[in-house]
């Protein structure tokens, strides 16, 4: 998926990928933190305005 996405001082062109992993241990390289969540609580996160066609996608969609 890709999100183009225009915030009052910045243009963000996101790619989105649906991957799997082996284990939860990430090494983070952009972010703070991370966390392994059931697909009913995405909807309870205070997420960043260009998530939120992501988000809306993958509850929507039957994805995952």
């Amino acid at each position: 998926m890709l999100v183009d996405h225009k915030y009052p001082d910045f243009q963000l062109n996101m790619k989105v990928y649906l991957c799997s992993s082996f284990n939860r241990n990430l090494t983070l390289k952009e972010h703070i933190s991370c966390r392994w969540l059931d697909k009913s609580k995405l909807e309870i996160l205070d997420w960043a305005e260009a998530d939120i066609p992501v988000v809306k996608r993958l509850l929507t969609d039957r994805i995952i």
